[in-house]
C-alpha cells in the first residue's frame, strides 16, 4: 500500500514538474507595422517598414532597428526598436538639421508608456510581422479541435503516470485550451 501511495506521489510530483509553463522565446520579426497620425490634418496611415529599412513620414524618418513578438502560446505583445529623427529648417526652409526626437523600444499593447513626443506627428506599433516557422504544421494544427488536444493531453497523463516517466515531454502543453 505505502509502495502505490509512494508511486502515485512521484507520479504526481513529476506531472507537476513537467507541466510547469516554460518560457518560450520570443520570435524575431521581419517587418514591422506602423501607424502614424499628423496631428495637424487628423490623418492616420499605416506602414509596413522591414526590419533595417526606414521610413519618411513628413519631416519624420522613421528608422526601424528590431522588432519581436511573443509567442502565440503567451500574453500577446510586440516590441519594435524605432530611432525617430526630425528634419527641422532655419526659420527660412533651408539648411534642415536633423535631430533625434526618439530612441527606445515601443510596445504595441502599451503605445503611451514609451511614445514618441512630437508637436505633429504620432507614430506607434502595431504589430511585428514574423515568419511562419512551420507552414507545414500550421494547417494540421488549425485544423484539430480543443476538444481533440484536450483528449490527447488526457491519454498521455495516463500513459506517463503508468511508467514513461523517463521522457521528458510537455505532457499538459494544450490542457489550457
Amino acid at each position: 500500500m505505502a509502495k502505490q501511495r509512494l508511486g502515485i506521489s512521484l507520479c504526481a510530483l513529476s506531472f507537476l514538474i513537467l507541466a510547469a509553463p516554460a518560457q518560450a522565446d520570443n520570435l524575431n520579426g521581419t517587418a514591422v507595422v506602423l501607424r502614424a497620425l499628423d496631428k495637424v490634418t487628423a490623418t492616420t496611415k499605416d506602414y509596413t517598414v522591414e526590419v533595417g529599412d526606414k521610413l519618411t513620414y513628413g519631416s519624420l524618418t522613421v528608422n526601424v532597428r528590431h522588432c519581436e513578438k511573443r509567442p502565440p502560446e503567451e500574453i500577446p505583445e510586440t516590441y519594435a526598436f524605432l530611432q525617430i529623427d526630425d528634419k527641422k529648417l532655419d526659420g527660412k526652409g533651408r539648411s534642415p538639421k536633423t535631430e533625434r526626437v526618439f530612441s527606445g523600444w515601443m510596445m504595441a499593447s502599451k503605445p503611451a508608456a514609451s511614445a514618441l513626443e512630437h508637436g505633429v506627428y504620432d507614430v506607434w506599433v502595431l504589430d511585428c510581422e514574423v515568419p511562419d516557422l512551420n507552414p507545414k504544421l500550421t494547417p494540421h494544427l488549425n485544423s484539430m479541435s480543443k476538444q481533440a488536444f484536450r483528449s490527447y493531453a488526457k491519454v498521455m497523463d495516463v500513459w506517463f503516470c503508468e511508467g514513461a516517466a523517463k521522457l521528458s515531454l510537455p505532457i499538459n502543453y494544450y490542457n489550457g485550451l
